[in-house]
């Protein structure tokens, strides 16, 4: 193996970990503004927020963290069938944990600032027009193309930030 990594078996599956201070910031804020949001203010407004919903949410952001900066990752740059299982994940199975968990309709739920804003901000011809199914699979179509067809991959490869972005 390269990149100093040991054979992969299941205890290095296990204990091989990359942090990364920026992922662990950002999904640390999704977790506590979801958590406040649903288990805080809307209680306090006599709302109740489905459990369920929660857990989904955080196992989202749990499989984004392991997928991210696990072995998953680490390998990935070294196996292809690693990297199909990093790219699987973060295209199907964690978005669908995402949208079970409903974060946008947590946001609109109520009455306060933050539904109001979130509620006008949905309703504007941008939003449409991008959640417009045929739009947005043209833009996953072109995403995947974009980045698998071009250089796109070397670049990221060569460039640790743009691997990161």
């Amino acid at each position: 193996m390269t990149a100093g990594l040991l054979p992969l078996d299941w205890h290095t599956a296990v204990s091989t970990w990359r942090l990364t201070p920026v992922t662990d910031v950002v999904l640390l804020a999704a977790a506590c503004l979801y958590l406040h949001r649903a288990h805080r203010t809307l209680p306090k407004r006599g709302e109740r927020w489905p459990v369920s919903r929660t857990w989904l949410f955080l196992a989202a952001l749990s499989l984004l963290a392991v997928t991210l900066q696990g072995s998953i990752d680490a390998y990935g740059h070294e196996l292809f069938w690693m990297h199909m299982i990093e790219h699987l994940l973060l295209i199907m199975v964690v978005p669908v944990l995402v949208i079970l968990g409903q974060p946008i309709r947590l946001a609109a739920a109520g009455t306060d600032r933050v539904a109001t804003r979130t509620t006008a901000a949905l309703r504007t011809r941008v939003v449409s027009v991008l959640t417009f199914p045929l739009v947005a699979l043209g833009c996953y179509a072109a995403v995947l193309v974009g980045t698998h067809l071009t250089s796109f991959m070397q670049d990221m490869l060569t460039h640790e930030f743009l691997h990161e972005l």
